[in-house]
């Protein structure tokens, strides 16, 4: 039966559905902050929910597909959802649709509250697949039933643990709540072995109420992911009131986003700590087995470049960089461009890139090096002034594979414009440090420019590069050279319409002379980001697997 119904689960997803008139509708917060105005909506059939979605569903299918689908519960196990309507709106406004147990209110107390069951979550969730799968719905194709979560508040997060074991719930939020040694709404400590996804734990400090039957639930979990969340000034009440929901709105989106939208990288909120944006929270985790990595910013001593006793740099960390001690990683040198900075890379979304790629397979795990090349003279070799070839060779590669645990026989070494020809020059000067070099673009001799016309600096920097211009290295090159230069993975790759598409065509017939093995890429493209990216992710992918 279980097959059967997970079969269905990926049959049902969705693409474009027509609009149906519902019986009332609702904007608050002016539809919240999100990329897609929503509204909130009582529905023909469903007269006892409401649903927050995406006012435009044509327009949310179009930019992000078919949309995950979250279920809320109230807190009490109540039958209004108002006092979360500012929540659940932001959330719907995000690109989500969700389902929450409770007739449509104007204002609070408008009515007398009632109490509902547990099976409400269930019937929510029935009513959408069906709508989904039927013609004529606002929903038909447009929710993705492979992204369900679930989630409630207080004695809402109980009715959620009372269904823990619907198959289509691929991970929980319970907030403000948790089972310790209670039962309520159908649900008690037995119910936590029918979780079968990641769970998020909110609570609000000492004073909530909840706080240590959270602690007792996330204690007992060992066969799931779960992280526990800790807002200490909100109590038990939340912030689900607050303008866009708050600090609680946020972090339900940003779990829902990394669970059910694949976006890694927010993975650190809840791994690693990365907490800048939630003031006053503390958030603990345990059974995660892919974490995402990360980038740090740092400074080295340094010694010979003059006048810069440290140099800046950044570094990519694995995943399970912290977790696996005594593993040793490759390492690839990443260096920027001219007028650029070690930061460049991380602005051009390195580490979602690295942990795409090894989520997906595409790429093993390794770290990453990011030089500060540029600074107050631009350039990467030596000079009268500047040792910057032998400061990178004597201090920091040392450096580097002393202080992480680098396999420095697995080294490679990447570039994009200026970086791209400090990588083909230090391939060419030190090949046996070298398993790869990925030249992305590289600037590679002396080239008249109109920007460097009022450089006053422009002069002695083309000498030096004209110095080491590796095309006329490459072709006066002795047979212990060529021998040495053949065991490195050269590849070189360039955009059809960048300025230094001549140079690097000319570095490929010298190595082609000297009958050293490379690769070539051309295709569409300038000499910008919107090459580099792409060529970034091919040289992370090539290396991977060396």
């Amino acid at each position: 039966m279980k097959r059967i119904i997970t079969v269905m689960s990926l049959l049902l997803v969705c693409f474009v559905g027509a609009e149906a008139q519902p019986l009332k509708t609702k904007t608050i917060d002016g539809g919240g902050s999100g990329m897609f105005k929503a509204i909130a909506v009582k529905e023909t059939g469903l007269t006892d929910f409401v649903v927050y979605r995406p006012k435009d569903m044509l327009h949310a299918h179009a930019r992000c597909g078919a949309m995950p689908l979250l279920l809320w519960a109230n807190g009490g196990c109540s039958d209004t959802n108002i006092g979360y309507e500012r929540m659940l709106t932001e959330i719907a406004s995000h690109g989500y649709v969700v389902v929450a147990i409770g007739e449509m209110q104007d204002k609070h107390h408008d009515r007398k509250e009632g109490h509902t069951s547990s099976t409400e979550v269930k019937h929510g969730l029935d009513w959408m697949i069906k709508q989904c799968t039927t013609k004529g719905t606002d929903y038909y194709n447009n929710i993705d039933t492979a992204k369900i979560a679930a989630a409630g508040h207080s004695c809402g997060g109980a009715q959620v643990l009372a269904n823990a074991a619907n198959p289509f719930i691929k991970t929980y939020l319970i907030m403000n709540a948790g089972m310790g040694d209670m039962t309520m709404a159908d649900a008690s400590s037995e119910s936590l072995p029918n979780v079968h996804g990641p769970i998020l734990y909110v609570v609000g400090g000492t004073q909530d109420v909840a706080y240590q039957n959270a602690q007792k639930d996330y204690d007992r979990l060992h066969h799931v992911p779960v992280a526990l969340a800790d807002h200490p000034a909100s109590g038990h009440g939340g912030t689900y009131g607050n303008e866009y929901g708050g600090d609680y709105g946020r972090l339900v989106i940003d779990w829902l986003d990394w669970h059910l939208k694949g976006k890694k990288q927010l993975g650190r909120i809840f791994l690693d700590g990365a907490l800048d944006n939630y003031k006053g929270w503390t958030i603990k985790a345990k059974n995660f087995k892919h974490r995402p990595g990360r980038i740090e910013s740092k400074t080295m001593p340094c010694q010979l470049l003059k006048g810069i006793d440290r140099r800046e740099y950044s570094v990519y960390l694995p995943g399970s960089y912290d977790e696996a001690e005594g593993k040793r990683y490759p390492v690839l040198y990443l260096m920027h461009g001219g007028g650029g900075s070690h930061t460049d890379w991380q602005r051009m979304g390195l580490q979602q890139m690295a942990d795409s790629l090894v989520d997906c397979g595409a790429a093993s795990e390794m770290i990453i090096v990011c030089p500060e090349g540029n600074k107050q003279n631009m350039m990467y070799f030596n000079a009268s002034h500047w040792r910057y070839e032998d400061y990178f060779f004597e201090e920091l590669m040392p450096y580097m594979e002393k202080t992480y645990r680098i396999d420095a026989a697995k080294t490679a070494i990447a570039g994009f414009s200026m970086g791209g020809g400090a990588a083909v020059v230090y391939g060419v000067h030190h090949p046996e440090k070298f398993k790869m070099v990925y030249d992305i673009s590289g600037y590679l001799r002396r080239q008249p420019l109109d920007f460097l016309k009022n450089d006053p600096s422009a002069e002695w920097r083309q000498r030096v590069i004209e110095d080491n211009n590796p095309i006329k290295r490459v072709m006066k090159g002795t047979s212990e050279e060529v021998k040495a230069w053949s065991k490195v993975d050269w590849v070189i790759s360039v955009g059809d319409q960048d300025f230094t598409i001549e140079a690097n065509m000319d570095f490929v017939k010298a190595l082609r002379h000297k009958k050293v093995p490379y690769t070539m890429h051309v295709s569409e493209g300038h000499h910008n980001e919107q090459y580099v990216v792409p060529a970034l992710e091919d040289a992370i992918k090539r290396f991977s697997f060396k």
